[in-house]
């Protein structure tokens, strides 16, 4: 029991995002065969865009706080490129969706529990 612990403890906080993720890529191949269009496929980018959010706010952090121990003005202007592109792509893909599918019930799996991705989110 106590080995069990041990490892949940060591090894937990990399297995559960695993066995979510492999569970997720079931549910999503199951969804593209019965669900017509790619409404998976849209969840995906939704999903890889949540991802670069992320990544956006973690480069902020780093390089354009100047409590940060690597505050630099070139990197958090750049930051902020990116950060604009991002914003430019994601209307876009709003757009798509909006496009192709309106405002059906799939829209609200596209982006559900994707925070500011989605376009209805309210904090």
């Amino acid at each position: 029991m106590l080995a069990a612990v041990v490892l949940m403890r060591w090894k937990g906080p990399e297995l559960i995002p695993a066995i979510l993720n492999k569970t997720n890529e079931t549910f999503d191949t199951i969804a593209d065969t019965f669900l017509p269009g790619s409404p998976v496929e849209a969840r995906r980018t939704a999903q890889a865009f949540a991802e670069r959010r992320g990544e956006i706010a973690k480069r902020q952090a780093t390089y354009c706080s100047r409590d940060s121990s690597q505050y630099s003005e070139t990197e958090c202007a750049n930051t902020q490129q990116l950060k604009d592109q991002y914003f430019a792509d994601l209307e876009a893909f709003r757009a798509m969706v909006r496009e192709q599918y309106g405002d059906a019930p799939i829209v609200d799996l596209i982006y559900r529990g994707l925070g500011d991705i989605n376009p209805g989110f309210v904090a």
